[in-house]
């Protein structure tokens, strides 16, 4: 009884870190949102006014996007850890991005502040719908 026992609480830990493992994710995703926001900008779209396409394999992404509104090209690629519902993108040229994801993985959103040419701080939301 008490191998059963253990057997079960070990399943059961099991499955209640499966949104640890960066297998569900596992695709690609359609970009289905901008949201740019800052001092004297308002701006959303979704395509085609935008495109893109975030895919997750085993523990690499690759990104690709492009606003055509404002001549914005953008592609990365390198590594993801999944942490809960979070998901942190480690490129291969530096830097960090963390995102949310949905309880079902089909949607993932990516919240930053990056400040433009004009030296105006601007918050962007992407999100990405699985294909």
């Amino acid at each position: 009884m008490k191998r059963f026992l253990y057997v079960v609480s070990i399943f059961l830990l099991a499955v209640s870190c499966g949104s640890d493992n960066p297998a569900s994710l596992t695709g690609t995703y359609a970009l289905q949102s901008v949201s740019l926001q800052g001092n004297q900008i308002s701006y959303t779209a979704t395509p085609p006014d935008v495109t893109g396409t975030l895919t997750l394999t085993e523990n690499r992404y690759t990104v690709a996007y492009a606003i055509s509104a404002f001549g914005i090209r953008h592609s990365d690629a390198g590594t993801f850890q999944v942490f809960s519902t979070t998901i942190s993108l480690t490129s291969e040229s530096g830097g960090t991005d963390v995102g949310a994801f949905s309880p079902d993985g089909r949607q993932i959103t990516f919240t930053g502040n990056f400040v433009n040419e004009d030296e105006v701080n601007i918050e962007a939301t992407l999100i990405f719908v699985k294909s």
